[in-house]
């Protein structure tokens, strides 16, 4: 048996998977813009809302035929599916919340740290990371860079990756940018 075979049985295990693989963007659309309808192996229909990714089935399924050797069945429908991952997560976080919100810890947390300092936390995590995606972006050009000095890839090859890396840049920088937002959103309205 290939030790790199997944097995994933469930919808909540195929998010945990994305995460461990380091696929942020599937992940993110996993656990906001899907809505399970049914999960079975090798079989997968979901609900979506219209900030779902164009091409997530076809990363998806790439993906699932990587992970488990096996290709999968995705259906999509408009109809309605369960809550999103997220919607299930915030339901249950805003219910230990509630109950939690009169302890002693959490009114001591509060006089501590205010909401502008929680969120100004954030915002350097966040610029943090796209300091890091940057220096990926650099790292890759000068990989690209170096490669064309070999002659090992022609000028358009050379253009077509840079391009390439910039749009995965653009794009993880953008996603960054949403899920800072998100945050500071759900931060504030605690």
């Amino acid at each position: 048996k290939d030790p790199e075979v997944e097995k994933i049985l469930s919808f909540q295990s195929l998010i945990e998977l994305s995460s461990r693989k380091k696929e942020v963007e599937l992940k993110y659309d996993l656990e906001k813009n899907v809505n399970l309808i049914k999960f079975n192996e090798g079989k997968i229909d979901i609900a979506f809302n219209e900030n779902l990714a164009k091409d997530f089935v076809k990363k998806l399924s790439e993906k699932l035929l990587e992970w488990t050797g096996r290709r999968w069945l995705i259906t999509l429908t408009k109809a309605q599916g369960q809550k999103s991952f997220a919607e299930l997560k915030s339901i249950t976080k805003k219910k230990l919340f509630e109950e939690e919100k009169n302890s002693e810890i959490y009114k001591k947390f509060k006089k501590i740290f205010v909401d502008g300092e929680l969120t100004k936390v954030l915002k350097n995590l966040a610029e943090k990371s796209k300091v890091s995606i940057r220096n990926i972006r650099r790292e890759s050009n000068d990989s690209i860079k170096k490669l064309l000095k070999e002659k090992k890839i022609s000028e358009d090859e050379s253009n077509n990756y840079e391009k390439d890396v910039q749009k995965s840049t653009d794009d993880n920088i953008s996603l960054i940018e949403k899920i800072l937002a998100d945050k500071e959103k759900e931060i504030l309205t605690l």
